[in-house]
């Protein structure tokens, strides 16, 4: 699986094809058992890349959120709360996910992407992964397999082909 960065200021990027994408920092955060390097934030799928990736300029979200009218945002509900696009293009966490939290006003956000005709697959494998890795969800998932349900979904050959897939496909980011 080849992965590719998106890229605001293309808007042939991604193409409008079924896929995986991952939101990450490049440095390492700390999670509930142990450091991500990576520092994974968020892990997702659609059938369409283009339509779940895409940015425009929105009005009217000033008023809950303090984004200037006109300004550039995702149509993405988890990565429209947590992230901007500054006057360079370049992704960055929204100021309401800084604080005194894992993330700096300087700190510059990654969004990668694959192309996958098994999209589903691949996110619940990375979902899985990164559960039993790291002993929770990405910081912005806000939905995803329960520690529950997937001790119950795995036998130990599942749970170990989940994270030898998770740390393939991570490793290519």
């Amino acid at each position: 699986m080849k992965f590719d960065d998106w890229n605001s200021t293309e808007h042939s990027s991604p193409q409008a094809t079924p896929g995986i994408y991952i939101l990450l920092l490049k440095k390492q955060i700390p999670k509930i058992y142990k450091k991500d390097p990576k520092g994974i934030l968020y892990i997702g799928e659609s059938k369409n890349l283009r339509q779940r990736l895409k940015v425009g300029k929105h009005k009217g979200w000033e008023k809950d959120y303090e984004k200037k009218e006109n300004s550039l945002m995702f149509d993405h509900s988890a990565l429209t709360f947590t992230t901007d696009i500054d006057p360079n293009h370049i992704l960055r966490p929204h100021k309401y996910s800084i604080d005194d939290g894992i993330l700096k006003e300087t700190d510059k956000l990654y969004l990668k992407y694959a192309v996958t005709n098994k999209y589903k697959e691949f996110e619940k494998q990375l979902l899985f992964g990164h559960i039993m890795l790291y002993g929770q969800l990405p910081p912005f998932n806000n939905k995803g397999p329960t520690l529950k349900y997937i001790w119950n979904e795995l036998s130990d050959y599942k749970w170990e082909k989940a994270i030898k897939t998770y740390k393939e496909i991570t490793d290519k980011i």
